[in-house]
């Protein structure tokens, strides 16, 4: 069976529905569209992580009773060989935060470069910064000439949380795909404690880091800088104390195969 039966068996066992009509529901659904790049990004962190001496599981979704506050995370990994696990949580980039930013306006845009270009240092002067915007500025967002790659940590509130973003104790590790902002698929790590904490509560994450910034014509290049990094081997950490085996919650099930 090749690559189009199979997928057409997939969808056709799985929906009940022919590739046509599967695809135009897709095509004019902008939240599937995100559901579905969402699964193939954790995907493709999994192989990612697994190719580099990682094993990963996938972690419950509907949890069977109270969730333990250190599994809200998307896999439980390990190194291969170790009985040590921990909980890795997976995110995208915010996809709206040129806008969100304001920085079709000039006057926010400037001001945004100002405010990161006081860690960055890729400007050398206010004026570089002014003179860019003058010659880059659009107020069209769809052809605006800067690209901000920043997270986005909200979460719903519970009796464990006080405000509506994540813990920095309810995962170990947090992966981010690129894709969004770089056109292809490529991931960076942290750990939630090595992140800024909300000023609103310190046991909290805020809701956005800006990761970096990439300006056309000026810095087209990813600059990826502690307390992010490019491999997950830089800052995992087997000292720290794993998770009890005990309070896993696997979830392995296959609705549908295709052979």
């Amino acid at each position: 069976m090749n690559l189009f039966e199979r997928t057409r068996d997939l969808i056709k066992g799985m929906f009940k529905v022919d590739l046509e009509v599967f695809i135009e529901a897709i095509r004019i659904s902008p939240n599937t569209q995100g559901y579905i790049l969402g699964a193939i990004s954790e995907y493709l962190l999994k192989l990612l992580l697994e190719s580099q001496g990682y094993e990963l599981l996938r972690i419950m979704e509907k949890w069977k009773g109270t969730k333990v506050l250190r599994h809200h995370g998307d896999f439980y990994i390990r190194k291969k060989g170790s009985t040590r696990w921990y909980v890795l949580e997976s995110k995208g980039l915010k996809s709206n935060s040129e806008g969100w930013h304001g920085l079709n306006k000039k006057p926010s845009l400037i001001r945004f470069l100002k405010t990161w270009n006081k860690t960055s240092r890729v400007f050398s002067t206010e004026k570089e910064i002014k003179e860019w915007c003058e010659a880059n500025f659009e107020s069209d967002l769809k052809k605006l000439r800067v690209k901000v790659l920043e997270t986005h940590f909200v979460a719903g509130r519970s009796k464990q949380r006080k405000i509506a973003t994540s813990r920095n104790d309810e995962f170990d590790y947090v992966a981010v795909d690129l894709k969004l902002r770089t056109g292809k698929h490529e991931f960076i790590f942290a750990r939630p404690t090595d992140l800024p904490p909300s000023k609103d509560n310190p046991k909290h994450l805020q809701q956005n880091y800006v990761i970096d910034v990439m300006l056309q014509g000026k810095k087209e290049y990813l600059s990826i800088t502690p307390p992010w990094y490019r491999k997950l081997d830089e800052i995992f950490d087997e000292s720290k104390a794993s998770i009890n085996e005990n309070d896993m919650q696997i979830d392995d099930r296959v609705p549908f195969r295709v052979e």
